[in-house]
């Protein structure tokens, strides 16, 4: 998981490096000082499929304003953000200033091929007047003292940023188109885009809240690039002269990858989720079974690293979930899996290296932990009927109680019984 972590780190750290080289210091566009016509310019939406990197699961939108006479062009990309010492505080508090870049055409194109990424173009069909008013406020937004905003990856990102210039450009007709209601929540958008890592799946999953289940309208739907193209295809509009016409006046694409789309549903690996806890937690069972009173090494270090494993999967996930409690991100905030994901739930580590360096007293206390963790749960379940715990956190219920419950079980063994769980010194074993 480390080194899967590094990886993602360095290659956003060698992305927006690279991006970062393609922007221009120089902002005197000639749509920025009222040089370029309205006929000579074109506003484009640019969207860029997904890739490997956790921050590029979700797409990219940016905005392309091109003066045909000048032939010139500018690529104004929403997604920028400061590598530096504070990068991870503020990402983990909600705090992260994202910026709009202003970037080459050809630059940003032979950067995303390199990717692998779709390049996909739509030229928006609004009036002469409107391309000047938008390639303005394009140009001005880049300029130091309007370009910040505080990123929140469903509110406010690259993709909404981009769609409310479309709906500016359009008088708000927009916005009241998207009005109409989505079969989507945010968590099967989540879903839908994550679940080709079940690891990250099941985090992003388990750490957010029922914010997140409540149904959308297309409109917050376009916090997803894809969702933004796919509407703007579909959207007509009243113009100044009052005739009906599309949003988009042609479309043509720049790159087409290999890559596969995202699904068109979420899948929720009901079965295989339960199946992960059942065999996990009988995994757990029959190692910690193994120990007796003798408490050997060999009986207890492949128990010790079997929780030293969990403990750095999901324990640590779990003091996470704790501390997005104090953060800005509201989508985290009273999490229902709070009862089977806690402080408990993290000294599973502590517990396990302690147990593997001869803790006798460290087994009985995680011994408890496992209980508690287990009776937790079932609270948890008994609560689901209730009105007041709606979370669609069933899936995350199906792994951790059988995990918790044959652990737990594990703990009552012929071999052991109750007797762990009487105060007792600490021993050291072979």
């Amino acid at each position: 998981m480390i080194r899967y972590l590094y990886f993602q780190f360095v290659s956003l750290v060698v992305f927006f490096t690279i991006l970062g080289s393609t922007i221009h210091a120089d902002a005197s566009v000639p749509w920025a000082n009222g040089k370029s016509s309205g006929e000579d310019l074109e506003v484009s939406i640019i969207t860029y499929s997904r890739s490997e990197e956790i921050a590029s699961w979700f797409g990219h939108t940016s905005i392309l304003v091109q003066d045909k006479k000048y032939k010139i062009g500018r690529v104004y990309n929403y997604g920028m953000f400061h590598f530096g010492p504070d990068l991870l505080p503020k990402f983990l508090t909600g705090e992260m200033r994202f910026w709009v870049g202003e970037a080459s055409v050809q630059g940003t194109f032979r950067l995303y091929e390199s990717l692998n990424r779709d390049i996909s173009i739509q030229v928006l069909n609004i009036s002469p007047k409107k391309r000047e008013e938008i390639a303005k406020y394009m140009a001005d937004y880049v300029l130091p003292e309007n370009r910040y905003y505080i990123y929140d990856h469903y509110f406010d990102n690259c993709s909404t940023r981009p769609r409310d210039v479309v709906d500016l450009a359009t008088g708000g007709q927009f916005k009241k188109y998207a009005m109409q209601k989505s079969k989507f929540t945010l968590r099967d958008h989540t879903q839908r885009y994550a679940q080709h890592s079940p690891y990250i799946y099941f985090l992003l999953t388990a750490w957010m809240n029922i914010e997140i289940d409540q149904p959308l309208t297309l409109w917050e739907d376009m916090f997803l690039p894809g969702e933004l193209e796919k509407n703007l295809n579909n959207f007509r509009y009243i113009d100044e002269k009052g005739v009906e016409k599309p949003i988009v006046l042609k479309t043509y694409s720049v790159y087409k990858s290999n890559r596969s789309p995202p699904p068109a549903e979420p899948n929720l690996f009901w079965i295989r989720t339960l199946l992960a806890g059942f065999i996990l937690g009988l995994f757990g069972f029959f190692l910690r079974r193994r120990i007796s009173d003798t408490f050997t090494k060999k009986e207890r270090v492949p128990y010790a690293f079997f929780v030293i494993l969990f403990g750095l999967l999901l324990g640590i996930p779990s003091l996470a979930s704790m501390g997005f409690n104090f953060t800005h991100h509201t989508i985290t905030h009273w999490n229902e899996n709070l009862f089977m994901m806690n402080l408990f739930t993290f000294l599973s580590l502590p517990f396990g290296f302690m147990i593997l360096f001869g803790s006798q007293k460290a087994l009985s206390w995680l011994d408890k932990v496992w209980v508690i963790l287990t009776v937790t749960s079932l609270i948890l379940v008994v609560l689901k009927i209730t009105p007041w715990f709606g979370q669609q956190n069933g899936q995350v219920i199906a792994f951790y109680l059988p995990f918790y419950a044959l652990l737990a079980l594990g703990t009552m063994s012929e071999h052991v019984g109750f007797r762990r769980f009487a105060p007792s010194t600490p021993t050291y074993g072979q």
